[in-house]
C-alpha cells in the first residue's frame, strides 16, 4: 500500500509571527504554507497570540486567531511524542 506523503512543516511561534508581521522571513512561511501541510503545537498558537494581544491588544488577537487558522490550515499538535496521525 502507498502512503501518500505531503511537505508537512512544524511551525513556531517566531514563523508564525513573521508571518503575520510581513517580515522578510514571511516569504519563507508563505511558501512553507502553499507548498505543505502546516502543523504548530497548541504552546506556540497560545504564545502567537499572547504577543499580539500584548502589542495590539485583545481584539487584535481576537481578530488574529481565525485568518491563522483558516490560512494555514493548521493542524494542532497537543503531544509532539504522539506523531503524526
Amino acid at each position: 500500500m502507498s502512503e501518500k506523503r505531503t511537505n508537512r512543516v512544524v511551525l513556531d511561534s517566531y514563523a508564525v509571527l513573521a508571518y503575520l508581521e510581513a517580515e522578510p522571513e514571511a516569504d519563507m512561511v508563505t511558501v512553507a504554507l502553499d507548498q505543505g501541510d502546516a502543523w504548530m503545537t497548541l504552546v506556540n498558537l497560545g504564545e502567537v497570540l499572547y504577543i499580539i494581544e500584548r502589542k495590539r491588544g485583545k481584539a487584535s488577537a481576537d481578530t488574529i486567531f481565525l485568518p491563522i487558522s483558516w490560512r494555514m490550515t493548521t493542524r494542532i499538535v497537543e503531544n509532539a511524542f504522539t506523531g503524526f496521525p
